[in-house]
């Protein structure tokens, strides 16, 4: 029993310890494009563009964070990316909203996007199956 309460611990710590925003699955590329262009529809409706900024909360650096990049960028948002080595320019520019994501797998074709925005979740199901996107209820808003 002492020892299944360890491997749960170390497992609990584990999971801690490691990144906690960005896309678990293994979707295929137009398949994060579809998902990124849900999530920015969601996002323009509830922060307008020009008037809202965005700090991304982690690198956007896979196929559905690339999407959502672009997609924010090309519609207006000023989108501010801290880095490590401009510690003093980050000082000087003014943060936005906070945002991040995780993208996983709940079921055997069921995904979910969630969007952390000032901390705040916004949450959709997507079923992927047969090549297609389909999206599973409303966007959820934690309050």
């Amino acid at each position: 029993m002492k020892k299944l309460l360890l491997v749960f611990v170390v497992i609990f710590l584990v999971g801690c310890s490691s990144s906690k925003y960005g896309n678990y699955t293994q979707n295929l590329p137009e398949f994060n494009s579809v998902l990124a262009q849900n999530a920015y529809t969601q996002l323009s409706i509830l922060y307008p563009p020009s008037t809202s900024s965005f700090t991304l909360s982690h690198e956007f650096n896979d196929e559905f964070g690339i999407n959502l990049y672009e997609k924010l960028k090309s519609g207006g948002y000023a989108i501010y990316q801290p880095t490590n080595q401009n510690n003093q320019n980050n000082q000087n520019v003014e943060p936005g909203i906070e945002l991040a994501y995780v993208i996983d797998k709940t079921e055997n074709d069921m995904y979910r996007v969630t969007l952390f925005v000032d901390g705040k979740q916004l949450t959709k199901c997507f079923l992927i199956k047969d090549g297609k996107v389909t999206s599973v209820g409303f966007w959820t808003k934690q309050e």
